[in-house]
Parts: structure tokens; sequence; C-alpha cells
């Protein structure tokens, strides 16, 4: 328990020395630094300097009795309350970065007229890709293959994306390549209501997309190739979306024959 307590107090910047002499204030009440030190087995001078360096950090107070220093440990609630101003300090700083943000971004991009583009490779950068979606909270639009997905990505996908998603609301619209016997095609045909699938064989998707705000995102994400690609521009997005809108159309009407 003694051990768990001085992690615990570590974490409040105080090294080994400090949490002792804390401990030892605590015990002793107000006491000078040699009454302190010899508790801690520790010279008059280094327990004088602990206790200073305690006081700084709102630990122990002084007082002054003849020529005399006393020192007295803060009661140990001392600790929340440290807690609860970093808690307002960071709300402060959350807020202000808010603004910040709101006004820098004004400025992001505005240097010229191309679009803002990002490269992503490797499996974590893909998972980067879907996050991105996520962090947007805008519906998004897609082309995508539902099979030959690589291991890794697949995991964050059916652990995190998709349940993440639902919780956010953010509303699917999908053109995809199925592979029947893929477990992720069968369950997608159940779930998303708004997905179509098209034959392989005559609309092939080498890679997947997805438009969502004013962002198109070009992916691989298959166990051979792990790449991708964000371009941020309203105008590449509205054309793509035009583009998705028709072949969800069609996507549609092939899935109305099918049902007949």
């Amino acid at each position: 328990m003694a051990l768990q307590i001085n992690n615990i107090l570590a974490q409040f910047g105080l090294n080994e020395k400090e949490i002792s002499v804390y401990k030892s204030g605590l015990m002793l009440g107000q006491a000078p630094a040699s009454l302190i030190g010899k508790k801690v087995n520790l010279a008059r001078s280094s327990t004088k300097f602990l206790c200073d360096e305690l006081v700084k950090k709102g630990l122990m107070t002084t007082c002054l009795q003849g020529n005399t220093t006393y020192y007295s440990a803060e009661a140990p609630n001392k600790f929340l309350y440290l807690i609860n101003k970093e808690y307002e300090n960071l709300e402060k700083k959350h807020e202000n970065t808010k603004v910040a943000v709101a006004e820098l971004s004004k400025l992001y991009g505005n240097g010229g007229k191309l679009p803002k583009v990002k490269y992503f490779t490797g499996q974590e950068w893909i998972i980067e890709m879907f996050e991105d979606v996520l962090k947007e909270q805008k519906d998004i639009y897609g082309f995508f293959k539902l099979w030959n997905i690589d291991k890794r990505v697949l995991e964050y996908l059916n652990s995190k994306y998709f349940l993440q998603r639902q919780k956010l609301w953010i509303k699917a619209y999908a053109v995809y390549n199925e592979d029947p016997l893929f477990e992720w095609s069968i369950k997608a045909k159940k779930i998303e209501r708004q997905w179509f699938s098209v034959p392989e064989k005559i609309f092939p998707f080498e890679c997947c997309m997805h438009v969502y705000g004013d962002k198109v995102s070009f992916y691989s994400y298959f166990e051979d190739d792990l790449s991708g690609v964000i371009i941020e521009n309203k105008h590449i997005a509205k054309s793509q979306l035009s583009l998705f809108q028709m072949a969800y159309e069609y996507g549609k009407l092939l899935q109305e024959k099918r049902e007949v």
C-alpha cells in the first residue's frame, strides 16, 4: 500500500525524499528541519532544502518562531485541491485552444487555390484515414471492395470504427464489390441497408473511395497494398459526390432487380 501511495504522490512531481519528508511532516505536525531530518535520516541542510521545495509546491507551510523556521505539512486533501486546479487550468486551456484553432483554421490553406493533400502508407496510417472520418462527423459516400482486407485494419474496423460511427450517427452510403463467402460481406448485407453491391466482373474497384464533407479519400486497405491519399477541396468533393450518386442509383436499381 505504501508503494502505491508513493507512486500516486510521484505523479504530483515529488521525488522519494520529498515524499518521505512530507509524510514525516504529517506525523510530526509543526517542526523544524532538524527534527524532520532525524525522522527521515537526512542532514538538516538537505531536509531544509526539501521542505522549501515542498513549500513551493504548496504542500508545506512555514512560520518563524524566534530564529527558527518551523514547517507544517498541508493536510492530505490538498492533493485533491491541486487536482481540481489542474482540471480548471486544463478546461481553460481547452477553451482557449478551441478559439485559437478556429482562428488558425481560417489561415490554413488560404495561401493559394491548390487543394490540401495528405498521403498515407502502412496499417497505422490507413487506420488514421478512418479516424479522420470519425473526427469530421459527416455522412460518408463511398466505393469499396469487401474482401482481402488487411487483418489489422479489419480488426480495427470491427472493434472500433463501426461502433464509433454508429455512436456519432454518421450515415454511410456505399456501392461495393462483395465476396459472398467473406464474413464481413454477409454482415454488411444484413446491417448496412444503404449499401448496394455491384458485380466485380463488370465494375471492379481496384481501390476504395470516401467522400465526406469537403474531403475525398482514395485508399487501398488490402493485404498487399496499404496506401492512401486525402484531398480536401469542396469542388473536387462535390464532383466525386455527383459521380457516386449516379453509381449509387444504378446499384439500387440492380438490387431491386435481384429482389424481384
